[in-house]
């Protein structure tokens, strides 16, 4: 273990001393707290989906281990259960805390806790939270895991399958004002995180992010919200199938490594790629612009993102989705349109030499040729799909909720890469249908 991941670790450690301080205060408080001062609420859901596809399975978050082929119904993947607990000390400082269990890839169990803040109101205009909070680049940042506070079973997974960030350890400050023209907010954060990811290997791997940025400007007035955000993060180190693959490609690059007394034509094109991705440093930059606007019974809601990537493990994406949803007593209809893209070809024209890679086969004991399929299948993946949705939601009981949707999904040739495939070169334009059902409460 580096020094960096010791010192990564024990500041982890520390912080999980904050949240159990934090936790035992917040219970040798509620002993003696007035009962406005302390609120509970719970939260449940119960959900699954089923794809239609034998070519392509269907999953919720490109972090997600579960997905779904046809016939198979997946109910251990948004199933979930969580508690947040909201403690004012005064009218200035609070705490605030939020615990989910569900069936994810964690590196501890201290990432099950999704909310860990101190919150200090100086005046009505101010909000500084210091602490774990969810970061706030898009609508549905501070309740993405609340299936009750929103009208889908999923929220669109075209748009926000590729937005793996779990939390943010550090700090936020918020300034509010209300003017003759509206409400006007501007939000700042800064902080870290990490995010575990199973790459194929013996155990899940745990990447860890510094320097997150966050910036976000808010107007609301009457039936309307507009948001913009702009949001940056920079990986601290790779995850070890690249420098497998680096090595891989320098062989390749540079045949007289093999020390054989035959002379094969080099093949660069690989190392050259590697090394051009090498140049965005690892930074990964989000763009956000978001509107909403409600009038009686409908809201229509819209978002439209550009992610540019850090690493070839995600390629530059365009992202939106537009949705409406129309209110009738106990009743909530909702349709949406959405889509995602990212132009990038594959990233190698040519191929390396027979000759060339019999000789590798014999040297290291491997067949290159399938390690090269299975590496060009794996570098860039390309998302390319767009969708349409249909579903209602019925509040049929005081705080619970059964939701029905049905996706109709349109993914392009060797652009499945937001799904569960065995190689992203090798898949087929496909028509894809998805279902969803879940019941959601709150308590």
């Amino acid at each position: 273990m580096s020094i960096r991941r010791n010192l990564a670790f024990k500041m982890q450690n520390k912080l999980m001393k904050v949240a159990l301080m934090l936790c035992s205060s917040l219970a040798s408080s509620f002993v003696y707290a007035q009962p406005n001062d302390f609120h509970f609420n719970g939260f449940l859901t119960v959900a699954g989906y089923h794809g239609s596809s034998n070519q392509i399975g269907y999953k919720s978050s490109i972090l997600g281990e579960q997905a779904s082929h046809r016939g198979e119904w997946v109910f251990d993947d948004l199933s979930l259960l969580g508690g947040q607990i909201n403690y004012s000390v005064n009218d200035q400082w609070q705490l605030v805390g939020q615990a989910v269990l569900k069936n994810e890839l964690v590196d501890t169990d201290f990432d099950r806790i999704k909310i860990a803040t101190l919150n200090y109101r100086p005046s009505s205009a101010w909000l500084f939270r210091a602490g774990r909070f969810y970061p706030r680049g898009y609508l549905i940042s501070e309740t993405r895991l609340i299936g009750y506070a929103h009208n889908q079973v999923l929220p669109v997974q075209d748009f926000y399958a590729q937005l793996p960030l779990p939390y943010v350890d550090g700090i936020d400050a918020t300034y509010t004002q209300r003017t003759d023209f509206g409400l006007f907010s501007a939000n700042l954060y800064f902080g870290e995180t990490n995010i575990t990811v199973d790459l194929g290997g013996d155990e899940p791997v745990t990447s860890e992010f510094k320097n997150l940025v966050g910036a976000n400007l808010e107007y609301e007035s009457r039936n309307w919200l507009l948001r913009a955000a702009y949001s940056q993060v920079e990986q601290i180190e790779g995850w070890g199938i690249i420098d497998e693959i680096e090595d891989f490609f320098t062989l390749l690059a540079h045949p007289a490594l093999l020390q054989t007394k035959t002379q094969f034509m080099p093949w660069a094109e690989g190392a050259a790629f590697l090394q051009s991705d090498k140049a965005k440093d690892g930074v990964f930059k989000y763009y956000t612009l978001a509107s909403e606007h409600n009038k009686g019974a409908l809201r229509v809601r819209a978002e439209l993102a550009h992610l540019s990537s850090g690493s070839f493990l995600l390629p530059d994406t365009d992202s939106g989705y537009v949705n409406f949803a129309y209110t009738h007593g106990e009743v909530t209809p909702f349709a949406t349109l959405s889509f995602i893209n990212s132009d990038k070809d594959k990233p190698f024209s040519t191929q390396p030499s027979g000759d060339l890679l019999d000789q590798v086969d014999q040297v290291l004991g491997i067949d290159s040729r399938v390690t090269l399929t299975v590496i060009n299948g794996f570098l860039e993946p390309v998302y390319k799909q767009k969708s349409a949705t249909l579903g209602m939601r019925w509040d049929f009981a005081q705080q619970q909720a059964v939701k029905v949707q049905f996706e109709r999904k349109w993914v392009d040739k060797n652009s499945a890469g937001l799904w569960r495939v065995n190689q992203f070169s090798q898949t087929q334009a496909e028509q894809v249908d998805v279902f969803l059902v879940s019941y959601d409460r709150m308590f």
